[in-house]
């Protein structure tokens, strides 16, 4: 009886010490979804959209993953296209999950192209070479650039309604962020004044938010990150954060309401929602030393939120977690 009743307590310390650690996750950030992974944003209804290599090959490309959220299984989206050049990982997908748009190169100028969810075939839909500035060969050799760096694109974002794009635009020492209308290709600056990134559409698509970096002291070298509200009819400007840390990576949530975003805190970043209309705002996750949390993005019906992870497993993660409106 003594021998049954002490293989009881072995078998059970064992289901303990071998019980996956999600218990901790969903403490301090939410519930894993996927490892090894890069750039996770939500790709329409219970999907979300992730860049990942192949661990066990070094020289494999970064490739587009498509994720269910529910059955957990996964999708290479376009076999053998590689993410891993500078302006080509990123990508952005439409609220409805019908569409997405990833920079491409086209008579060696980076564009955007537009893919029907399913479709190995994209179009073309910006004319951006119009904007690149050329540049001598000698030029190119003192600045260390080749000629498809000339103008870069990173940081995607549809609109809510599906019919704006946000990006950034890179020109050598002029990076700012610009719109683009992806049916009809038109294409205008979106933040004129100041260099602005990490842009997001709120749903009226007319106002933006974005992080700024502010100069805390004109003779020393600290800054901070704050995120701005701008309307892009009036040019008229909110400052959402303005605090002494770093407050960077807004999101504006679906219905307009709130404000997700990353606050670097002793070296450690959370994230904190805003009620936009009170200025009220909550810590969101609750990484401790070592982890990290990320660019948080919203699930289309503005439910939950998906963001990155890193310290929490083995390797960098998407995990997803549910709002409470406040």
């Amino acid at each position: 009886m003594l021998r049954l009743q002490t293989l009881f307590l072995i078998t059970c310390l064992l289901i303990v010490a071998f019980q996956p650690v999600s218990g901790q996750y969903e403490k301090e950030a939410g519930k894993l979804l996927f490892e090894n992974i890069l750039s996770p944003a939500p790709a329409g209804p219970g999907k979300v959209a992730y860049l990942r290599a192949d661990p066990k090959n070094p020289e494999a490309p970064i490739e587009l993953y498509l994720g269910d959220i529910k059955t957990l299984t996964e999708t290479r989206v376009l076999p053998g296209v590689g993410f891993g050049k500078t302006a080509g990982s990123v990508f952005a997908w439409s609220p409805n999950g019908r569409e997405f748009v990833i920079p491409q190169l086209s008579n060696g100028s980076w564009e955007l192209f537009r893919y029907k969810s399913g479709s190995r075939t994209g179009e073309q839909i910006s004319k951006l070479i119009q904007y690149r500035e050329s540049q001598s060969e000698e030029m190119l050799e003192m600045e260390n650039l080749t000629e498809d760096q000339l103008l870069t694109i990173g940081q995607l974002a549809y609109s809510p309604s599906g019919k704006r794009i946000l990006f950034l635009m890179d020109r050598p020492g002029k990076p700012a962020l610009w719109w683009i209308d992806p049916q009809t290709g038109n294409t205008r600056q979106a933040t004129e004044d100041q260099i602005g990134y990490h842009g997001c559409f709120a749903p009226d698509d007319d106002h933006i938010s974005y992080t700024i970096t502010r100069r805390i002291d004109p003779n020393k070298l600290s800054a901070s990150e704050d995120i701005i509200l701008r309307s892009l009819k009036t040019g008229e400007i909110d400052t959402l954060t303005n605090s002494p840390a770093m407050e960077f990576n807004g999101v504006i949530s679906p219905d307009g309401k709130y404000l997700a975003y990353v606050v670097t805190t002793a070296n450690i970043n959370n994230l904190w929602v805003m009620n936009l209309a009170t200025k009220q705002s909550r810590q969101f996750t609750f990484a401790t030393a070592g982890k990290n949390c990320a660019t948080p993005n919203w699930t289309p019906d503005g439910k939950q939120i998906i963001f990155f992870g890193v310290g929490f497993a083995a390797q960098q993660s998407v995990f997803v977690k549910d709002f409470l409106p406040f």
